[in-house]
């Protein structure tokens, strides 16, 4: 009898501890959460107790993915994958178990962004003098701090995709002076550039437009003036017309706002002192006209030479007077003892005299003098 009360105590004290230790609560003792790279194959294991009978892991966050789960009474060890799309931050985990409830594990991982790459941008044409909005497609854009797309295009505005890291949007602004043709757009990260995409889209000019012309005039005679063309996608200009009496002689595409043109003015040209037309001409067809924006200007009226330069007492002749600015001369005046018969301008180059020589000129040089319209001048000898 004795015996069988002992047995009996014996198997009540077992009912009583052992399924205390069989079913402990499982536990994992965290300390700093595992970091796990975007795209990366990341090896992880969590130390506790009571974890012998966990069947997975998982996260509320389907772009997370476990793979090579095994798992040990102190330990469980899994792969853990981030996708791409996956949001960079700490994540709660949730161990799964055969025999005892789910175990909530706070913070348990923290996702990074891996290296930038940019795949494109669209749209992918924007026209100069014009701010934009563009999308941008690639991965770890939440890892850029900042983006160039080189000169003439200002970055106003650089944002990822706060639950998408593939995606971005950017606000640029095409400056006027921005060059033609493709651009590379770079990545930046505490101020180094991290990726490139190389013609990641394309400037193209805009409207031409002329604004200003400086200097506004030339005079007959000047040779080799700069004058400075100022507007909007100048370098799509091939040829600029001032209208005649001025010759065009070279062109310097300073920028697609600056253009500077070498000119002379022509002698004999004309109209003179009234306002001309400018027309810039592009390359393949098109054309813009700016009315009265330039002046081919007289200057002061000028004896050079007088051909024939001698003549006879008693006798009448022909005389060419040459000079600049002839134009509506009205009085030509060949000394004592010469009279003029007769007076046409030929040009604004040239004016035709008719002169009689007296029988009791002077012998010896004579001063020709003119006057019209753009002053007076004299040729002594």
């Amino acid at each position: 009898m004795r015996l069988y009360r002992e047995a009996a105590c014996f198997a009540l004290l077992s009912m009583i501890i052992f399924p205390a230790v069989l079913f402990a609560d499982p536990s994992v003792e965290l300390a700093e959460p595992p970091l796990i790279v975007r795209a990366q194959n990341t090896p992880i294991a969590f130390y506790g107790t009571g974890l012998g009978s966990a069947t997975s892991i998982t996260s509320s966050d389907a772009r997370i993915s476990f793979q090579n789960f095994s798992a040990g009474d102190t330990s469980i060890q899994v792969t853990v994958q981030a996708g791409q799309r996956a949001v960079a931050g700490p994540r709660d985990l949730t161990v799964h178990f055969s025999d005892a409830e789910d175990l909530l594990l706070e913070n348990a991982i923290a996702i990074l962004p891996g290296s930038p790459d940019l795949y494109a941008l669209n749209p992918t044409s924007f026209e100069r003098d014009g701010t934009y909005e563009a999308s941008l497609q690639g991965i770890n854009l939440d890892a850029v701090d900042a983006i160039t797309a080189g000169s003439g295009i200002e970055v106003l505005e650089f944002e990822a995709n706060p639950s998408d890291p593939t995606k971005g949007t950017v606000v640029m602004s095409v400056l006027p002076e921005a060059v033609a043709g493709a651009r590379t757009v770079t990545l930046l990260q505490n101020e180094s550039a991290v990726d490139l995409l190389t013609n990641a889209f394309t400037v193209t000019p805009g409207i031409l437009e002329l604004s200003d012309v400086d200097p506004a005039s030339i005079s007959r005679g000047d040779s080799s003036v700069v004058v400075t063309l100022t507007g909007a996608n100048l370098d799509l200009v091939s040829t600029v017309n001032f209208g005649s009496g001025i010759t065009v002689t070279s062109y310097n595409h300073v920028s697609p706002t600056t253009l500077e043109v070498t000119v002379n003015g022509l002698d004999a040209g004309l109209p003179v002192d009234t306002l001309r037309d400018v027309t810039l001409s592009v390359t393949g067809g098109g054309a813009l006209t700016s009315v009265g924006v330039f002046t081919l200007a007289s200057g002061e009226l000028e004896v050079i030479r007088v051909r024939p330069n001698r003549g006879a007492r008693e006798d009448t002749i022909e005389v060419v007077i040459d000079g600049y600015n002839l134009d509506d001369v009205t009085f030509a005046d060949f000394g004592t003892g010469v009279s003029v018969d007769e007076l046409t301008t030929l040009s604004p180059i040239s004016v035709l005299a008719t002169v009689t020589v007296a029988e009791d000129a002077p012998v010896g040089l004579h001063p020709v003098s003119l006057e019209g319209a753009f002053g007076e001048n004299t040729l002594a000898d």
